[in-house]
């Protein structure tokens, strides 16, 4: 999917994640690339659509607020939101061994 930018503007992202070290790591680490990065430390802003639209979510599966997933299935059951890319991220320390 193309984006139309602004001027030129570069790409902006927004990233959800609770925990703040990983997160400052990851906007100086974007932001040093180019892009437009905007942070949020929880899910319900976007459950109350109260975030800026970006070209690429960048979302925690395991948010202390809410459910990452269940963000993830709201943003693709709305027409406006449905076709933005989402990367889905995890820092648990839990795995499963086969």
């Amino acid at each position: 999917m193309a984006f139309m930018r602004v001027h030129n503007q570069p790409p902006k992202i927004l990233i959800i994640e609770d925990d703040p070290d990983v997160l400052n790591a990851m906007n100086i680490a974007l932001a040093s690339l180019g892009f437009d990065v905007e942070v949020l430390l929880g899910g319900k802003s976007i459950l109350e659509n109260k975030f800026t639209v970006p070209d690429l979510f960048i979302l925690e599966k395991r948010l202390l607020d809410v459910d990452g997933l269940e963000v993830c299935r709201y943003l693709k059951s709305k027409q406006h939101y449905k076709d933005l890319p989402i990367i889905m991220i995890s820092s648990s320390p839990k795995f499963r061994k086969k």
